[in-house]
């Protein structure tokens, strides 16, 4: 009786054996098969904000929604690795584009300079300053360089790669927001004459009749506050529009006119460089 019973749970045992043998090849089965129809993760996370930057500040816009879900397909791929070659796909695409080309022609040595500063800002996160305004710049003007140069230059000179790209690359800590570099005036730069000093614009702006309009002129830079100026904010009396002549549209926003700090503007006993201008009651 006991030999029959011994023999009865020997056979149990390995039937139990059996089963969770074939339990465990469908188990290693299932995840196999998960392995392989699951695309491998891209080592670096798509640089959306690079991706919104390229179309924000080259084009003035957000991209639609086609445009960045086609950007995230791009840069989130696995087989698509972050680097210069591949972030300059797509602002040298953006900076050849005839939408770009459209708001800012270089008929005018103005436009010229209102496309490289929209391709600075994009590229360096940055308004161009007197190292990478200019000399970018002039051989364009002159005609010793073509737009198409330009732009391979500002990706092919060493600057992006060295001081952008770790931290556009980075997988923990993507900081690469907005720096600020004191505007130049462009205005002045391109041969246009001199931009108006804050005392010259806020007397036409004390001048201008209830429901007048003072515009300032594309490429413009008036710089406010600082000791030179007082201290003193730009002041918007009611009834007076300040604007930009020609009315450039967000798509032509390196065209416009810039109100910049050139110092504190000092309001009773707070002082900073972000209150510069002062609107009336009425005036929005």
């Amino acid at each position: 009786m006991a030999g029959g019973q011994d023999r009865r749970r020997s056979a149990q045992a390995a039937r139990a054996v059996r089963v969770l043998r074939a339990f465990g090849r469908l188990w290693i089965a299932v995840l196999v098969g998960l392995a392989v129809a699951r695309p491998a993760a891209a080592v670096t996370p798509a640089p959306t904000q690079w991706i919104a930057k390229q179309y924000t500040e080259l084009l003035g816009r957000a991209p639609t929604a086609a445009e960045w879900n086609t950007q995230l397909a791009y840069y989130g791929a696995s087989s698509t690795p972050c680097n210069v070659t591949t972030l300059a796909t797509l602002g040298k695409a953006l900076a050849r584009s005839t939408e770009l080309k459209s708001a800012y022609p270089e008929t005018t040595n103005l436009g010229k300079a209102a496309r490289v500063t929209a391709l600075v800002r994009a590229v360096y996160s940055h308004d161009p300053t007197p190292t990478t305004g200019p000399p970018t710049t002039r051989p364009y003007a002159n005609g010793s360089k073509t737009w198409d140069q330009v732009v391979d230059d500002i990706y092919g000179n060493g600057v992006f790669a060295a001081f952008l790209l770790p931290s556009v690359c980075s997988s923990t800590q993507a900081s690469y927001g907005f720096g600020y570099s004191a505007p130049l005036d462009l205005r002045s730069l391109t041969g246009g004459g001199a931009s108006r000093t804050q005392a010259q614009l806020q007397a036409a702006i004390d001048a201008a009749p209830a429901g007048g309009k003072v515009q300032l002129q594309p490429g413009e830079v008036i710089r406010i506050g600082g000791a030179a100026n007082g201290n003193q904010g730009l002041r918007i009396k009611s009834g007076v529009e300040l604007s930009t002549a020609t009315n450039p549209t967000p798509g032509k926003y390196a065209l416009m006119g810039r109100i910049v700090p050139a110092g504190l503007v000092c309001n009773t006993y707070l002082c900073n460089d972000v209150g510069l201008v002062t609107l009336a009651p009425g005036r929005a």
